[in-house]
């Protein structure tokens, strides 16, 4: 089905999504006009703007949320977590905190399969008496350049 989606996308939103996809952290919608525009010079920024809303409307990329930080893009994946630097706003994936539920394969280890940060929707649910729908989870410090620059 996403193949069907990409393929009824303008050129403009095929260079952001190829752009995007080139990238392993998550760039603002300004680096990412940097780049198509080396590709097709007539773009504004605007139209970036207005084109990555597009693509994440119909789940092709994500908005990356981020407290105090400049929208961030990404491509679509599974389930994971960001850590965000404090002082350049540079925001990577944490991927090693998902574990699979269903193969029992739990990163915590613990007896009841439930100690990791994957399973906690399913402890607040039972605590709270809430149907859990999703939860957001960021860490936030200093990257190694930026604390190799303090010292």
């Amino acid at each position: 089905m996403k193949q069907e989606k990409r393929s009824r996308l303008s050129k403009q939103r095929q260079v952001i999504l190829e752009k995007l996809q080139l990238h392993t952290d998550h760039p603002t919608a300004t680096e990412l006009y940097e780049e198509v525009r080396k590709q097709l010079p007539n773009i504004s920024l605007g139209t970036v703007y207005r084109n990555l809303e597009f693509l994440n409307e119909r789940g092709l990329i994500s908005e990356v949320e981020v407290t105090g930080s400049q929208k961030r893009f990404e491509k679509v994946k599974e389930n994971h977590y960001h850590v965000r630097c404090l002082r350049c706003g540079k925001v990577e994936d944490i991927t090693y905190l998902i574990c699979n539920k269903e193969s029992g394969n739990c990163c915590g280890g613990s007896s009841d399969g439930r100690s990791c940060i994957a399973h906690q929707e399913d402890i607040v649910g039972e605590h709270s008496g809430f149907r859990i729908v999703g939860h957001k989870l960021e860490f936030f410090g200093f990257c190694n350049e930026c604390s190799s620059h303090e010292m």
